[in-house]
């Protein structure tokens, strides 16, 4: 952790007592398991961005995602990825 969509690591470990790892760019587009493709997210939020896209969940993890996970996905998803995979037109 912490999760990067609410960012609380003490809240995080204490409610959760573990963390979730979301690809960035789903396994199913052939991408690897790289850090750049890897962020952690509680259960909650994790259950929030694989099945609600378009919410604020996923908004705040595109967000919150490093230059270098945001070059990731583009580079292997392309410039819509975004738009595909959560549900947000987003661009940096």
């Amino acid at each position: 952790g912490p999760c990067r969509v609410c960012g609380d690591a003490a809240s995080n470990g204490r409610l959760h007592s573990h963390f979730q790892l979301l690809h960035v760019v789903a396994r199913d587009h052939f991408v690897d398991d790289v850090a750049d493709n890897i962020v952690p997210l509680c259960p909650r939020h994790h259950e929030l961005v694989t099945y609600s896209p378009g919410g604020e969940s996923s908004r705040a993890l595109l967000a919150a995602l490093t230059d270098a996970e945001y070059a990731y996905m583009v580079e292997r998803g392309g410039e819509n990825y975004a738009g595909r995979a959560y549900g947000i037109e987003y661009m940096r």
